[in-house]
C-alpha cells in the first residue's frame, strides 16, 4: 500500500486503506506513547464507576454493620430492600455512570482522534472538549444505548413478567410456561444478534460527533455511512481487543491469587495471625492492589477501544471523503 497526501485532514501522508493488523498495530503504538494520556482520562471514569459501586454496597449492607456480628432481623432487610429505596438509588447512579461515561467518551475519542494526527492534546483540553458540548454527548449515548439494548431488554423484562403472571396462583402452570421462556430466550438471541449489528454500524458515531460537530443523530446517519464496507472488519478488531482484555484479566487474578498465596504462607511461617495487625495489612495490600489493577483493566481496555475506533473512522473518512482522481484531459498523457 503507497502512501499518498492526505486530502481529508491537512498534514503529514495518510497509509491507507489499512488492513486489520495494520489497525492493531497503529494502536499499540498510539497507545503506548500516550500512555500517561489515555490512563489518567480511563482513570476518572473508572474510579467513579467504583466509588458508585461502592456506595451502593455500602447502603445495602447497613443493616448488617448495624447488627454486626448478628445477623439483621426481617424488617431492617425489608426496609433496606424496599423498591422506594432501591430504584431511585439505582436510577441516580445510572445517571451518574452515564454522564461520566459520555464526557470520557468525548474526551478519549479526541485525544484518540488527535493523536492519530500526530497531535498531541493533554488531559485538560481533552476534557473540556467534552464539557462544552456534554449535553450533546450524553444524549448521543443514550440513543446508542437504545438502539443496541433497550431491544434486548425489553424482551427479556417481558419473557420474566409472562411467565411470572402464568405461574401466579397457579401451582401447575403447565406447557404454557416453558413456551413463554423458549419463545422469549429465541427472541432474547435475535435481539441480541440485533444490537452487534447496531454496535458495528454505529461504532463511529462518537468519533464523527467529536471531530465533525455533528448533533447527535447526524453523527448516527454519519456512522452508518463510514462503517459501510467496514463492518466485518471492526467486529474483528473488537474482538481481538476483547480477548486481549480477557487475557489481561486472567493474568492479574493469576497475579493477585499468588500474591495472596505468598502472603498466606508467610503468615503461616512466622506464625501471624489473620486476625491481626499484619494481617489486616496484609489483606489491604492485596486489595489495593486488585484496586489499581482493575483501575488499570479499565483504563487500558477502554484507551485500546477508543484508539482502534479513531483509526478506523480516519481511515473510513479516506475511504469515503476522498474526491475520485479526475482523469486527464485529452492530449495530456497520464
Amino acid at each position: 500500500m503507497s502512501q499518498y497526501p492526505n486530502p481529508v485532514f491537512p498534514g503529514p501522508a495518510y497509509r491507507g486503506p489499512m488492513t486489520i493488523s495494520q489497525v492493531l498495530e497503529r494502536t499499540f503504538r498510539l497507545v503506548r506513547s500516550h500512555l500517561r494520556l489515555f490512563i489518567g482520562l480511563g482513570g476518572v471514569p473508572a474510579f467513579i464507576s467504583f466509588l458508585t459501586v461502592a456506595a451502593v454496597e455500602a447502603v445495602f449492607m447497613i443493616p448488617f454493620f448495624r447488627h454486626f456480628p448478628k445477623p439483621p432481623d426481617r424488617e431492617s432487610l425489608a426496609h433496606q430492600f424496599n423498591p422506594a429505596v432501591t430504584l431511585p438509588l439505582f436510577l441516580i447512579c445510572t445517571l451518574i455512570s452515564s454522564c461520566v461515561f459520555a464526557l470520557y467518551l468525548a474526551a478519549a475519542t479526541r485525544a484518540a482522534t488527535q493523536a492519530d494526527l500526530g497531535i498531541s492534546i493533554s488531559m485538560g483540553e481533552a476534557w473540556r472538549e467534552a464539557r462544552d458540548h456534554a449535553a450533546r454527548y450524553l444524549w448521543l449515548l443514550i440513543l446508542l444505548y437504545a438502539i443496541t439494548f433497550l431491544p434486548a431488554l425489553v424482551i427479556e423484562l417481558s419473557t420474566f413478567g409472562g411467565a411470572a403472571m402464568l405461574t401466579l396462583g397457579n401451582p401447575n402452570p403447565g406447557v404454557a410456561v416453558v413456551i413463554v421462556i423458549m419463545l422469549g430466550m429465541l427472541l432474547f438471541f435475535a435481539a441480541l444478534v440485533f444490537g452487534i449489528l447496531m454496535v458495528l454500524r454505529f461504532a463511529l458515531a462518537f468519533p464523527a460527533c467529536v471531530v465533525e460537530g455533528l448533533t447527535a443523530s447526524a453523527a448516527l446517519r454519519r456512522s452508518n455511512q463510514l462503517t459501510s464496507g467496514a463492518k466485518g472488519r471492526i467486529f474483528v478488531v473488537l474482538l481481538v481487543i476483547y480477548v486481549a482484555c480477557y487475557v489481561f484479566t486472567m493474568v492479574l487474578f493469576v497475579v493477585l491469587g499468588a500474591l495472596g498465596f505468598i502472603f498466606a504462607l508467610v503468615g503461616m511461617a512466622l506464625n501471624i495471625p489473620l486476625a491481626s495487625p499484619l494481617g489486616y495489612t496484609a489483606i489491604g495490600f492485596v486489595g489495593l492492589c486488585a484496586l489499581v489493577g482493575f483501575l488499570l483493566y479499565i483504563a487500558l481496555s477502554w484507551a485500546g477501544l477508543t484508539t482502534t475506533l479513531a483509526v478506523i473512522y480516519h481511515d473510513q473518512r479516506l475511504r469515503h471523503d476522498t474526491p475520485p482522481s479526475k482523469p486527464p484531459s485529452a492530449g495530456v498523457p497520464a
